[in-house]
């Protein structure tokens, strides 16, 4: 296929696309704002993104004011340069702040809400309920500077990600995550820390 023939083929797509992303400019006041085809956002004025958010494919953020009889006033914070890959979703009922030069994943699930509450004493979900019944429960979710997330992971509820961590692919996050270290595993364990005097990477015991 000629380069002519497949920028003819793809034209029509590349302006809509393009066009899409001039809207959420404006709408977001995001300069620098682009994301793939099938990008879902819903709940834009409890969104503030920095500026050069990208994202790719099948972006799914959103910012969610009512479920059912519940109201929610969210607060969803994007950094500068934020940058995604392919069907990562973001979910905010409560709080969600993440920071600048953050780099995500493909199909990587940020959220601070649960379909449910699963722990204490008084008011917790019944499994006799349809899980689509019950009640949302959440925390806020921090996630810091030049933190990376790989491919698969999930940051539940009431996670704070210290700047610099990374994580490994299919992680599960819950808790608070050190600075400057790498973890992996579900739920994500520390595998090495940054030794800023060595500048060397150490494994932990």
């Amino acid at each position: 296929m000629s380069k002519f023939f497949r920028i003819l083929v793809k034209g029509p797509g590349l302006l809509r696309q393009r066009l899409r992303n001039a809207f959420w400019r404006r709408i977001l006041s995001c300069p620098g704002f682009e994301a793939g085809d099938g990008a879902l956002i819903l709940g834009d004025r409890h969104m503030h993104l920095g500026a050069r958010f990208r994202a790719g494919r099948g972006l799914w953020m959103e910012a969610l004011t009512q479920y059912g009889p519940q109201t929610f006033s969210p607060a969803l914070r994007v950094g500068e340069r934020f940058s995604a890959s392919d069907g990562v979703h973001i979910a905010c009922a409560f709080d969600v702040s993440i920071g600048d030069d953050v780099l995500v994943g493909s199909k990587v699930h940020i959220t601070d809400h649960n379909h449910g509450l699963y722990q204490g004493e008084d008011g917790v979900s019944s499994p006799l309920d349809p899980p689509a019944t019950r009640p949302l429960h959440g925390a806020p979710v921090r996630i810091g500077h030049r933190v990376f997330l790989a491919d698969g992971v999930v940051v539940l509820p009431g996670s704070d990600i210290g700047e610099g961590a990374i994580v490994g692919a299919n992680a599960v996050v819950r808790g608070r995550l050190a600075p400057d270290t790498i973890y992996a595993g579900a739920p994500a364990r520390p595998v090495k820390r940054f030794d800023a005097a060595t500048r060397a990477w150490i494994r932990t015991k």
